[in-house]
């Protein structure tokens, strides 16, 4: 998946602005584990599942759970076309629940590179942390930071 981040630098008086843009490309593998990592950590105070929608062929599997016999629901579905994982706030219930799905986490990736670059800068470089795979995850779902 390639998500393009742009920077804008705007200065008064005798300051040039600059603006910088750069394509990056994360690996389903990459965004498969960033997933897992809010899903088993950093999202976990918030976070419910309401619901899966199998997509009609799994292309993608997560390398850990390869050998298993199934795809894993939760890691695999939304990475695969017309896939995805109904979530939304444990407290408000399915009807506020929402798809992460690829066009969402496109989004969620694209955000998080405008609005929070250092939260991207470190899921690029595969230093991120629970808090960063939860603004991840809050971005996809909801397109800003809702909760923490």
């Amino acid at each position: 998946m390639t998500i393009t981040q742009k920077q804008t630098t705007e200065l008064t008086s005798d300051i040039i602005s600059i603006t910088q843009t750069r394509n990056v490309e994360l690996s389903y593998e990459a965004i498969s584990i960033l997933i897992c990592t809010a899903i088993e950590g950093g999202s976990n105070y918030w976070y419910r599942i309401f619901g899966y929608v199998e997509p009609l062929e799994c292309k993608f599997r997560c390398d850990i759970f390869k050998d298993d016999e199934e795809p894993h629901r939760i890691y695999d579905y939304p990475l695969n076309e017309g896939g995805a994982v109904i979530i939304g706030d444990a407290e408000a219930g399915a009807g506020e629940a929402k798809r992460l799905q690829l066009s969402t986490i496109k989004r969620g990736l694209t955000l998080m590179a405008e609005k929070y670059p250092n939260h991207f800068q470190r899921v690029v470089d595969e230093t991120y942390d629970a808090d960063d795979a939860d603004v991840f995850l809050q971005l996809s779902l909801f397109n800003e930071v809702v909760f923490g």
